[in-house]
């Protein structure tokens, strides 16, 4: 197949619809629950103490609706910390500020135990096969949560290990998997789509590694270009193809990095109703691979054509001509691809 794509737009026409299957198998609206076990013993959290209760998805992702817990007893003007965090690869919490998922809704936690129902505030999209952890921090008062008397739970997700914290959660110390916390969490499955490209385009530049196939994780095996030898330029485009044709919010990820300073890095989504490209992030460019999320809500109907088309750009060019004294240099792309939200 010919191709002659234009570096400000795609060729009209150029997407053809190939057969697009997606998981959406799962019918359960509970990930975990094990709300129903009987009580093992009661943890008294205060400004000692914090707690995290890890949990995981199953092979798909969902959106969060809310998570449920057994507690009470709060006493002493409670002044609570409710969050939602990923874990690090190694399968810890993740501390850091891009480790936060989502903030939590206070509910009421005095009387006795009972269920308590904490809401994201804002959208979170649970990724498939994740850990993520419901972390509490009590900075004033105190409140109970209950524990569960066995390891029984139901729902297609899994209960992960429970941690503790006496410094505010500057560090945790893992206690283990049996009796888990009384926690029930309730999701929309199916909700968002991960779409991978089935093809990319070096627009400027030369392409010295990998391949398509090389966009999909971020695991260090990059498409890497070289810049074009003229005008300095490196620029590639990627495509996909989405069954979600309305999104609410569509987020293009790009993972990359280069092996020169003094570049700037520029990430364009394509607007289907301008029939442009519209500058969604700029930066100066790493010699680390650096992931950036760009996220369109109001404007992602229109980065979606009417037959699910969606096509991405990123281009580097050098910021200024004083380093390095060298005429080509390498452009890695770790990971390139949508995510798209009903």
């Amino acid at each position: 197949m010919n191709l002659n794509i234009a570096q400000s737009k795609p060729v009209k026409g150029f997407f053809v619809l190939l057969a697009l299957c997606v998981s959406n198998a799962a019918i359960a609206d509970v990930l975990i629950d094990n709300m129903d076990r009987g009580v093992r013993g009661i943890t008294l959290l205060d400004n000692s103490l914090s707690a995290a209760q890890g949990f995981s998805t199953d092979a798909q992702p969902y959106q969060l609706n809310s998570i449920t817990i057994e507690a009470g007893s709060a006493m002493g003007g409670l002044e609570l910390l409710s969050e939602l965090r990923r874990s690090t690869i190694t399968g810890e919490i993740d501390t850091s500020p891009e480790g936060l998922v989502a903030d939590l809704s206070q509910p009421f936690l005095d009387g006795a135990l009972a269920e308590r129902t904490f809401t994201p505030f804002v959208p979170v999209n649970l990724e498939a096969s994740t850990k993520y952890f419901l972390v509490f921090r009590v900075y004033n008062g105190s409140f109970e949560w209950s524990y569960a008397v066995d390891n029984v739970w139901t729902g297609p997700g899994s209960f992960e290990n429970y941690l503790y914290s006496s410094d505010q959660g500057e560090t945790w110390a893992d206690f283990g998997f049996d009796f888990p916390y009384k926690m029930r969490v309730d999701v929309t499955p199916g909700s968002n789509q991960l779409i991978n490209p089935f093809y990319y385009l070096v627009t400027a530049g030369s392409e010295f590694a990998g391949g398509l196939e090389s966009l999909f994780l971020s695991d260090d095996d990059c498409l890497a270009l070289f810049n074009d030898e003229t005008s300095l330029v490196a620029q590639v485009q990627f495509y996909g193809l989405t069954s979600i044709l309305n999104p609410s919010m569509l987020t293009f990820a790009l993972e990359a990095s280069v092996s020169r300073p003094g570049l700037a890095q520029t990430t364009f989504m394509f607007n289907f109703d301008t029939e442009s490209f519209m500058v969604t992030d700029g930066r100066v460019a790493t010699f680390n691979d650096v992931s950036v999320d760009n996220v369109l809500t109001d404007t992602a109907p229109a980065a979606v054509g009417s037959g699910g088309e969606l096509a991405s750009m990123v281009e580097w060019y050098p910021i200024n001509d004083e380093d390095p004294a060298q005429d080509g240099w390498l452009h890695c792309v770790d990971q390139a691809v949508w995510v798209a939200v009903p």
